[in-house]
C-alpha cells in the first residue's frame, strides 16, 4: 500500500475565496426553506466555521456554543477544535 502524499503548500486553485464563500452561505441558507425550520441556518453555521475559522468538518460538527468566545469586535470560535494542553 502506498503512503498518501502530504502537500507542503496550499493550492490556491482549490481554496474558496471570499466572494464564492459568501455566495455559498447565501445559497445554503435557503435549504429547506419550506420544510424543516433551522436546517439552512445550521448549514450556514457549519460552512461558515469551515471557511472563516478554518475548521475541519469533524471539528465544526463537534463545536458547541460554549466553545465560542467573543474576540474583539467579531464573534468567533476562539478555541474551536483545539484540545486543552496536557495538564492544563
Amino acid at each position: 500500500m502506498q503512503r498518501a502524499t502530504i502537500a507542503e503548500s496550499v493550492d490556491r486553485r482549490v481554496v474558496v475565496s471570499g466572494r464564492p464563500a459568501r455566495e455559498l452561505l447565501t445559497v445554503v441558507s435557503y435549504v429547506d426553506e419550506r420544510g424543516r425550520v433551522g436546517r439552512g441556518e445550521r448549514l450556514v453555521a457549519f460552512f461558515a466555521c469551515l471557511y472563516f475559522a478554518a475548521l475541519r468538518p469533524s471539528e465544526a460538527l463537534a463545536l458547541r456554543e460554549q466553545d465560542c468566545h467573543p474576540s474583539g469586535n467579531r464573534v468567533g470560535p476562539a478555541d474551536a477544535g483545539r484540545q486543552p494542553a496536557p495538564g492544563g
